[in-house]
């Protein structure tokens, strides 16, 4: 096992999440300013 595949696939999974976050935040903002 190495730990800098362990390390990359964490980072990606938390900027993945991260941008998830962000695009949620975004609809919903989408969301209220039409409504």
């Amino acid at each position: 096992v190495i730990p800098a595949n362990d390390d990359a696939i964490r980072a990606v999974k938390l900027l993945t999440s991260k941008m998830a976050d962000a695009i949620l935040e975004a609809k919903q903002g989408e969301e209220t300013v039409t409504a």
